[in-house]
């Protein structure tokens, strides 16, 4: 017979007066087996509640005139009863689930991040993080330029341009993201329970050209932001049907006015910007070209020789040239950054236009019911454009010394309402909501980054190691074209004649680094 149970612990939970909140048990193996008659029958009982205590209960039984069947039934049976005795008390859908993560415990040490950009608010940007944790975070901005030319990247997490991507993981500054991460990017599961569903609004999973853009090698390294694909706007609607679904670059060309003085053209020095230079050339391109993104369109893969020199390059170059020759300063559709160009814009009398990627507007506040949002029309079943590689993403630096803050920070910043806080306040982050209306010229400019964003086959070179080398490289010589210093063709071989040297300065590994790039690499 059954004496009084005695539990031998005292930090557990009770479902009521006798018995205590259990989800587990288990016999004694001997006694399970019944190889004892006057003993004990130990189990082992996780209780409820937020800690889990491990006891054990010890009761004292006779198993005269039992057999060895009837007494492993009784044991079943009795284990099972209380566990569903108090399931239904222990549950409860507004705790915590157990699967949950803790948050680290602040730290004293400030957290380092790095950020190599030239539009970085960290005051704001802390302000935003401080609503959420109580870790404090040291930001040092350096600009892009600056990141290459360093010899050590000494931080916990680093904010940085997409196209870099390749550069830091050939020095081993970053590491791959830690695999809880990378299970909710690459496949996120369905929702547990309502808490978690609630929980799970707040993530956002980027489209596939960002997807892609965060991976080198088949190796996810970063958290996206962003992503900056060009697209064109112009400062009136153009003498073209609105149903159109995509208007050719030649048709556009056409409708431009050109300056009487453009031969004269007089481009201010302080306003060059050899990135969104390239990142214009690269955007027409795409629409130029009929090969497939899969293999490279920059290099040959067998050789890794450069392609400026094919027609769709010549062609790229031509369409900027009549670009810049657009009335009032047109040059600064096309060698000014992407705000002066966005600027330039809006405030034409004129129908004018130019290529720009929303996500590196600094200011993106204006209405412009005006402007227009032009569909650029490629080749069938070719690229349209081109992802340029300078949305925001985050990564683990190598040296980092306070893993789990850096993981809490690189999952704020992949949160949805994260990248809608920091588009304002951070250059190459891409909003998820209109920062200033449904109708702004901004929304309706990201509406059209986010279709091309849809797409699989988006090219996004150069990202491989040297890829800041190659952009420089080639703007130099894109900016004697526009100039009218060269000739297209003259510039691109020039351009080549460059990149080959930074090729053969690599060696043949750097083959393999643009397989990786491309996502070729098993």
């Amino acid at each position: 017979m059954m004496s009084e149970t005695r539990v031998d612990s005292s930090s557990i939970a009770w479902c009521d007066d006798t018995r205590p909140c259990c989800s587990e048990f288990f016999p004694h193996p001997s006694t399970a087996a019944g190889q004892l008659e006057d003993s004990t029958v130990t189990w082992r009982c996780r209780g409820s509640g937020q800690r889990e205590n491990t006891i054990l209960r010890t009761q004292p039984v006779s198993y005269r005139g039992t057999s060895n069947r009837t007494m492993l039934m009784v044991v079943m049976l009795s284990a099972w009863l209380m566990v569903l005795g108090c399931r239904s008390e222990r549950e409860d859908p507004n705790q915590p689930q157990a699967s949950q993560v803790d948050e680290p415990a602040v730290s004293s040490v400030p957290l380092r991040v790095v950020v190599a950009a030239t539009h970085f608010d960290a005051t704001a940007v802390n302000r935003h993080w401080l609503a959420s944790s109580e870790q404090a975070v040291e930001f040092r901005v350096v600009r892009p330029q600056e990141l290459v030319d360093a010899s050590r990247l000494e931080a916990d997490v680093v904010l940085y341009p997409a196209r870099l991507l390749g550069e830091l993981v050939a020095r081993q500054w970053i590491v791959k993201l830690p695999a809880a991460m990378i299970r909710e990017q690459e496949s996120p599961r369905p929702p547990a329970s309502s808490v978690e569903a609630a929980a799970a609004g707040d993530r956002f999973l980027p489209p596939p050209a960002e997807q892609h853009q965060t991976r080198y090698g088949g190796v996810n390294y970063a958290v996206s932001l962003g992503i900056t694909i060009p697209v064109l706007i112009s400062s009136q609607r153009g003498p073209w049907d609105e149903s159109t679904e995509g208007i050719d670059i030649d048709s556009v060309l056409a409708a431009l006015a050109t300056d009487a003085d453009s031969h004269s053209m007089e481009i201010v020095e302080e306003r060059v910007d050899p990135e969104a230079l390239v990142d214009r050339f690269l955007a027409v391109v795409g629409c130029c070209t009929r090969r497939s993104s899969k293999y490279g369109i920059l290099f040959e893969m067998q050789t890794m020789r450069s392609r400026l020199r094919e027609p769709e390059f010549v062609q790229a170059v031509a369409v900027l040239q009549r670009l810049a020759r657009q009335p009032g300063q047109g040059w600064r559709s096309v060698v000014g950054s992407h705000t002066d160009a966005w600027q330039w814009v809006l405030d034409a009398d004129r129908f004018v236009v130019a290529l720009i990627a929303p996500a590196l507007v600094a200011d993106r506040s204006a209405s412009a019911p005006q402007a227009d949002v032009v569909p650029l029309r490629g080749h069938a079943d070719f690229p349209t454009t081109w992802n340029t590689g300078g949305g925001m993403v985050a990564s683990m630096a190598a040296e980092c010394r306070q893993t789990a803050h850096a993981t809490a920070l690189l999952t704020w910043l992949g949160q949805t309402p994260t990248r809608n806080a920091l588009a304002p306040l951070v250059e190459g982050v891409s909003p998820t909501a209109p920062l200033a209306g449904a109708d702004s010229l901004a929304w309706r400019a990201q509406q059209q980054v986010a279709r091309a964003a849809a797409s699989n086959a988006l090219p996004r070179e150069p990202s491989l190691v040297g890829a800041h080398a190659f952009r420089q490289a080639l703007a130099q010589e894109l900016l004697s074209a526009i100039r009218g210093e060269k000739s297209a063709e003259r510039a691109l071989q020039d351009a080549h004649d460059a990149w080959q040297q930074i090729v053969d300065a690599w060696g043949p590994r750097l083959r393999d680094r643009y397989e990786e790039s491309l996502g070729l690499t098993l």
